[in-house]
């Protein structure tokens, strides 16, 4: 097939970011799901939004084009450098006010890859860069774009989702022996269909194993599921009647098995879990192409032997309601990249977090290039993609309601009101705790909150063309940046930053600092200042680290955090939190060190390490045992079940297992 090149969407990310960022408002919008089909304006659902809009609807939006259309493992798929460093060079010369980049990949150094620098040249000629700080989380120094003249946007869960409840599998009827009662279950379709209930095995699907046809992964021929009447069936003219199709969850897509059996004539689909553990599971809610339930295995088993008996089964699968809930909390999600910085660049690795789980927004209708397509006008979309487009709409709010800021200034208000209570997800489930509070490697700052931002009573300007200086590679040094936050990844004693503040209003201050983990004292100076509007003001911020030692090497990744808060005595004012990352290495004597020795003599320097004074040092060391060598014949075991039973080896019954015992005398040490 072929499409115009220019000035449509194929693949929905471009679509749903834009939205997100500067979506104009709209009302009454209907909650669509996607198909997976080439062409679709999505499956209407019964829930109706009363307003709608991106975070900075009346924002004007250019769309460059830098990505093919298809997806992973389509032949036309991928950002190529060259047209996103075009598409940041035309931004430039469009004179746009934000950019928001919402791909990426691996961490690069910000001062050698191209597409880093070509964000640095949009950041010196004034334009605020979001970038999405991918999904290759909740591994650490996962996160991409360590840049200091760019906000890198991680993902949280949001305030609200849109539930499907509790659907029912009922009104059984039919059959020689007792039907079964009510069975719940769960899907997004929202349609009601009663009709006959059969087996997919009890059907031929040429191409498919008999024992597979359950699994309803192929199609079935049109007409399969057209039943002609059974006149043993007094009451039931099962011509007339839809039909309701079993199905055995499997390894493929399970909106599939839908599409397959209805190419077979059928109106509805049961789909039961293949296994029992799966029971214990959360049991997917997805949308299907006609009315569906996903149920257990263990209510499967009821209904396959309700099945069994006589003739004329008949049950009921009712329509899903949607209803929009509150979530108890937002989390982190368990896909967002972290820091810290895999280069060890002293920036802050994530920045700021903002929603991007679930979040609904344009899509595309039109999708004929890729193998899985997921059509509709408005899709539910998660990354760190959909976060990211947040943080730039509300840059441009910001850039509206105050024009006098720079774009540090921006960066700095969003990260200074940020809130910094949010837990981190459970992998593969964003809506449940992994057990842990967020830290900043999770988070950066927090979660953005731009109505507090708009109203921050101190913010830090740093001139974008300064960041080109402090390349560590070439000798600069990040960590003196005067950014909203301060980051030493090589604090092994103590370390100092100078912060200085700009004043947006007449205000008295006061300065704290509070230390969450790791083993250091966070001191800032003064603790009171006042100050008025324009006038700016430094604030001395000292990390002193705390002695450590260890024997084993490893590198530290969560390192000291804490915080520096600053409290106007103007109420209106929010309070302001500037996060502090330093990381201290080994410091002290280990309690051992271990040597592998390959010879008999020989030399291994230890150390440095960093240490106070030493006034009392003993040292021991213990001796080696030569080990002693033994020839063992050693036998294959040529089955595969109990791996202690006998075999026959040149006419001798053996056992295959050898064990051998050493004896360790007392007093031996074993590291």
């Amino acid at each position: 097939e072929s499409r115009p090149a220019y000035g449509e969407d194929y693949n929905n990310h471009g679509s749903h970011v834009a939205g997100t960022a500067a979506g104009n408002i709209l009302y009454d919008v209907p909650f669509k799901l996607s198909q997976a089909e080439p062409q679709s304006a999505g499956l209407t659902t019964d829930l109706v939004f009363d307003e709608v809009s991106g975070m900075a609807p009346h924002a004007n939006i250019i769309a460059y084009q830098v990505c093919w259309p298809g997806g992973s493992g389509d032949p036309y798929a991928g950002c190529p450098t060259t047209t996103i460093l075009a598409a940041i060079e035309q931004s430039i010369i469009d004179n746009v006010d934000v950019l928001n980049a919402s791909l990426g990949g691996l961490e690069e150094d910000p001062w050698l890859d191209p597409i880093e620098q070509a964000f640095f040249n949009a950041a010196n000629a004034g334009v605020f860069v979001a970038v999405a700080a991918g999904n290759s989380g909740p591994e650490l120094s996962t996160a991409d774009h360590s840049s200091p003249w760019v906000t890198t946007v991680a993902a949280h869960s949001p305030s609200s989702i849109v539930d499907y409840g509790v659907k029912s599998l009922e009104n059984f009827t039919g059959g020689d022996t007792p039907a079964p009662a009510t069975i719940k279950g769960y899907s997004s379709t929202f349609e009601e269909v009663t009709g006959l209930i059969v087996k997919a095995e009890d059907f031929e699907n040429p191409g498919t194993s008999a024992y597979n046809i359950m699994d309803c992964d192929q199609e079935f021929p049109a007409g399969t599921f057209d039943l002609a009447d059974d006149p043993a069936t007094a009451g039931i003219d099962e011509s007339a009647e839809d039909v309701i199709v079993m199905c055995r969850r499997s390894s493929q897509p399970l909106y599939y098995k839908a599409a397959n059996v209805a190419a077979g004539g059928a109106e509805g689909v049961i789909i039961y879990n293949r296994y029992s553990f799966q029971d214990n599971g959360t049991i997917p809610v997805i949308p299907h192409p006609l009315p569906a339930i996903h149920i257990t295995n263990g209510d499967s088993a009821e209904i396959m032997n309700w099945l069994d008996s006589g003739a004329g089964h008949m049950a009921t699968i009712t329509g899903a309601k949607s209803e929009i809930l509150p979530v108890d909390k937002e989390r982190v999600a368990y896909f967002s990249g972290r820091g810290p910085s895999y280069f060890g660049i002293d920036t802050m690795l994530v920045d700021v977090t903002a929603p991007g789980v679930d979040i609904y927004a344009a899509g595309s209708d039109d999708q004929p290039f890729t193998n899985n397509p997921s059509t509709s006008d408005w899709t539910t979309l998660s990354g760190t993609s959909m976060a990211s487009p947040h943080v730039a709409g509300a840059a441009a709010l910001l850039q509206q309601s105050h024009p006098e800021w720079s774009i540090a200034q921006i960066q700095s208000a969003l990260m200074l009101t940020a809130g910094n209570d949010l837990s981190n997800a459970q992998y593969f489930n964003n809506y449940k705790d992994e057990g842990f509070d967020s830290g900043l490697q999770d988070m950066g700052a927090g979660r953005m909150r731009v109505e507090l931002a708009d109203k921050a009573g101190l913010t830090l300007h740093q001139d974008i063309a300064d960041m080109a200086n402090a390349n560590p590679s070439a000798g600069g040094r990040p960590e003196d940046l005067n950014t909203a936050y301060a980051v030493d990844n090589t604090c092994a004693t103590s370390c100092t930053f100078v912060r200085e503040f700009t004043a947006t209003e007449d205000a008295s201050w006061t300065v704290h600092a509070e230390e969450w983990i790791g083993a250091f004292e966070l001191k800032a100076e003064p603790a009171q200042f006042d100050i008025k509007a324009g006038e700016t003001q430094q604030v001395v911020i000292t990390a002193t680290s705390k002695p450590h030692s260890s024997a084993a090497s490893y590198r530290d990744l969560s390192g000291n955090q804490g915080q520096v808060t600053l409290v106007s005595n103007n109420s209106a004012s929010p309070i302001l939190e500037l996060p502090v990352w330093t990381f201290t290495g080994d410091r002290g004597l280990p309690d051992y060190v271990r040597v592998d020795a390959h010879r008999t003599s020989a030399s291994l320097e230890v150390g440095p390490f960093n240490t106070a004074e030493v006034s009392d040092f003993t040292a021991r060391s213990y001796g080696m045992v030569k080990g002693e060598g033994k020839t063992v014949k050693l036998f294959s075991d040529p089955t595969a079940g109990d791996p202690f039973d006998l075999h026959e080896e040149n006419g001798e019954m053996v056992n295959i297992n050898h064990v051998e015992w050493t004896p360790v005398p007392q007093g031996s040490k074993m590291y």
